[in-house]
Formats: structure tokens, sequence, C-alpha cells
């Protein structure tokens, strides 16, 4: 039967080996993680981008919005640095066809993120919550953000 890829069934073991494995790695991640919190970050040289996100509680509001403004923070750069000036200098405009609208809605996610966690937290307008909606239309803001603000609010929580 030439042409035709012969499917091999995954067995029981070699599945648990595999779960077992990305359990592992996921534990040496944030194992690293919590030491490069701690200032011992010799074993995680080369891996802070990985590691700063591992670092990250998701399940708290604070670090659901942490996430989203790396995210979002993210798309925007790729967005004016890539995309656009691809659009203008290389006629390409599929770049911001796709990068827009994730764009759009990381940034839709973050704002109502921002609101929720603000009225949760009993933030004040004047004190916290203006900074954190201005960081997400400047570019490198929502990084400032995280650094200056959300990451000391997320490790009292």
């Amino acid at each position: 039967m030439d042409g035709f890829v012969k499917i091999q069934p995954i067995h029981y073991q070699v599945l648990k080996n595999r779960v077992i494995a990305a359990y592992k790695t996921k534990k040496k991640w944030q194992s690293a993680a919590s030491k490069a919190k701690m200032g011992r970050s010799d074993d995680a040289k080369g891996n802070v981008g990985m590691i700063y996100l591992c670092a990250m509680n998701i399940k708290t509001p604070i670090g659901l919005l942490r996430l989203l403004g790396i995210l979002e923070g993210t798309s925007l750069i790729l967005l004016m640095c890539v995309a656009v000036p691809l659009k203008r200098l290389a006629q390409w405009s599929e770049g911001v066809a796709v990068i827009g609208p994730i764009h759009g809605v990381l940034f839709l996610f973050f704002v109502l993120t921002t609101l929720y966690v603000s009225i949760e937290q009993k933030w004040s307008f004047t004190n916290r919550t203006w900074k954190v909606l201005l960081a997400c239309i400047i570019p490198f803001g929502t990084f400032y953000v995280d650094r200056r603000i959300l990451k000391g609010l997320n490790e009292q929580h």
C-alpha cells in the first residue's frame, strides 16, 4: 500500500510516560521560577521569559490581569513594530489583518479585567486604575505597570 501512512495506536504506557514527562517539565519550570523569585536563578539562565510566566499565579484575578497585560503588550508591539511597517513598506497587509483582531480582543479583555479587578480589589480610580488602563495604549506600558504595580499586588495575595 504505497502512499499510505500506517498509524500506530499509542499504547497506555507510552501515553502515561509522556504525561509524566510533561508534568516533570512543568515542575522543573515552576521550581526554577520559585528560585528566580528568591534570587537564586543560577539554573534559570536563558529561560527568563518562560520562568517569568511560570512565576505568575493566573488563578487569581491579578495574576490573570498580569498575563493579559503581557499578551496585550506583546500584541501591541508586534502590531506597531512588525505588522504596520510591513504594510506600509512592503504592501503586505496580511500581518495587520491577523495581528490586529488578536490585539483588539486582548485589549478588550485587558480593559474589562482591569475594571473587574479594580472593583473587586476596591482600587482608587485616581490612584491605580487609570494608570493600568493608560498602560494598555502605550507601547511597553503594560510591562511597566506589571513590574511596578501588579507584581507587588499579586505577591500580597
